[in-house]
Protein backbone atom coordinates (compact mmCIF):
# COMPACT_ATOMS: atom_id res chain seq x y z
CA UNK A 1 0.00 0.00 0.00
CA UNK A 2 1.34 3.43 -0.84
CA UNK A 3 1.82 6.09 1.80
CA UNK A 4 -1.15 8.02 0.37
CA UNK A 5 -3.65 5.16 0.60
CA UNK A 6 -2.31 3.98 3.96
CA UNK A 7 -2.70 7.40 5.52
CA UNK A 8 -6.18 7.96 4.07
CA UNK A 9 -7.33 4.47 4.97
CA UNK A 10 -6.16 4.92 8.54
CA UNK A 11 -8.04 8.19 8.87
CA UNK A 12 -11.18 6.73 7.29
CA UNK A 13 -11.32 9.20 4.40
CA UNK A 14 -11.12 6.83 1.47
CA UNK A 15 -13.24 7.65 -1.56
CA UNK A 16 -15.20 4.44 -1.03
CA UNK A 17 -15.87 5.32 2.62
CA UNK A 18 -17.00 8.83 1.72
CA UNK A 19 -19.24 7.48 -1.05
CA UNK A 20 -20.78 4.92 1.33
CA UNK A 21 -21.53 7.63 3.91
CA UNK A 22 -23.02 9.89 1.25
CA UNK A 23 -25.17 7.06 -0.13
CA UNK A 24 -26.29 6.13 3.37
CA UNK A 25 -27.23 9.69 4.17
CA UNK A 26 -29.14 9.98 0.87
CA UNK A 27 -31.02 6.80 1.67
CA UNK A 28 -31.93 8.04 5.12
CA UNK A 29 -33.11 11.37 3.68
CA UNK A 30 -35.19 9.54 1.05
CA UNK A 31 -36.81 7.26 3.62
CA UNK A 32 -37.41 10.26 5.87
CA UNK A 33 -39.09 12.22 3.08
CA UNK A 34 -41.29 9.22 2.19
CA UNK A 35 -42.44 8.93 5.81
CA UNK A 36 -43.01 12.69 5.99
CA UNK A 37 -45.16 12.54 2.84
CA UNK A 38 -47.12 9.62 4.28
CA UNK A 39 -47.69 11.55 7.51
CA UNK A 40 -48.85 14.64 5.57
CA UNK A 41 -51.25 12.51 3.53
CA UNK A 42 -52.62 10.88 6.70
CA UNK A 43 -53.14 14.32 8.27
CA UNK A 44 -54.81 15.53 5.06
CA UNK A 45 -57.25 12.59 5.06
CA UNK A 46 -57.95 13.04 8.78
CA UNK A 47 -58.57 16.77 8.27
CA UNK A 48 -60.93 16.10 5.34
CA UNK A 49 -62.79 13.54 7.44
CA UNK A 50 -63.11 15.83 10.47
CA UNK A 51 -64.26 18.82 8.42
CA UNK A 52 -66.72 16.65 6.48
CA UNK A 53 -68.33 15.61 9.76
CA UNK A 54 -69.19 19.24 10.61
CA UNK A 55 -72.60 20.66 9.78
CA UNK A 56 -72.98 23.28 7.03
CA UNK A 57 -73.81 25.83 9.75
CA UNK A 58 -70.59 25.08 11.68
CA UNK A 59 -68.53 25.20 8.50
CA UNK A 60 -70.09 28.58 7.66
CA UNK A 61 -69.20 29.81 11.16
CA UNK A 62 -65.52 29.10 10.49
CA UNK A 63 -65.72 30.53 6.97
CA UNK A 64 -65.57 27.32 4.94
CA UNK A 65 -68.06 26.07 2.36
CA UNK A 66 -68.39 22.31 2.04
CA UNK A 67 -66.97 22.49 -1.51
CA UNK A 68 -63.75 23.99 -0.09
CA UNK A 69 -62.97 21.18 2.37
CA UNK A 70 -60.36 19.41 0.19
CA UNK A 71 -58.58 22.68 -0.62
CA UNK A 72 -58.59 23.88 2.98
CA UNK A 73 -57.31 20.50 4.21
CA UNK A 74 -54.55 20.63 1.59
CA UNK A 75 -53.51 24.10 2.70
CA UNK A 76 -53.58 23.17 6.39
CA UNK A 77 -51.44 20.07 5.91
CA UNK A 78 -48.90 21.54 3.50
CA UNK A 79 -45.28 21.98 4.54
CA UNK A 80 -45.68 25.72 4.95
CA UNK A 81 -48.69 25.46 7.25
CA UNK A 82 -47.46 22.53 9.30
CA UNK A 83 -45.78 24.73 11.89
CA UNK A 84 -48.83 26.94 12.21
CA UNK A 85 -51.52 24.33 12.68
CA UNK A 86 -49.90 21.05 13.71
CA UNK A 87 -47.52 21.52 16.61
Amino acid sequence: MSNYSASHTASGTTALGMAARAAGSGFVETVGSVFAAMKRYHMYRKTVHELSELSDHTLADIGIHRSQIANVAGELTSDGARGLYFR
